[in-house]
């Protein structure tokens, strides 16, 4: 799913504290850059390319954390990982659209 209208891939570089999770693990992490594809993500637990993750962002400017109901991994590299959002919470999709605008 893209997160922004189509044409707007530039990655943006953040620093977000996150926590995952499945029903196998719960890992924390920090959100590092974030595009309408994917994110780039460190965190304390391994993940596994394929794996589907909940994910709760807490962006740095927002009260409350952003809610990714769904996420995949889709490459993994050390302690970083990338994630894609496949279902976000539609008011927390708004929330990052409108973040995306302002960058």
């Amino acid at each position: 799913m893209d997160l922004l209208k189509e044409g707007s891939r530039a990655a943006v570089t953040i620093q977000w504290p996150l926590l995952y999770a499945n029903n196998e693990l719960v890992g924390i992490g920090t959100l590092l850059e974030v595009s309408s594809l994917e994110c780039r993500v460190a965190g304390t637990m391994p993940v596994a390319t394929g794996m589907h993750l909940r994910v709760w962002i807490s962006p740095t400017n927002r009260n409350g954390a952003l809610y990714v109901k769904e996420a995949r991994v889709v490459w993994t590299r050390q302690n970083e990982f990338g994630l894609e959002m496949v279902d976000v919470d539609a008011d927390d999709r708004q929330w990052l659209t409108r973040f995306f605008e302002r960058c």
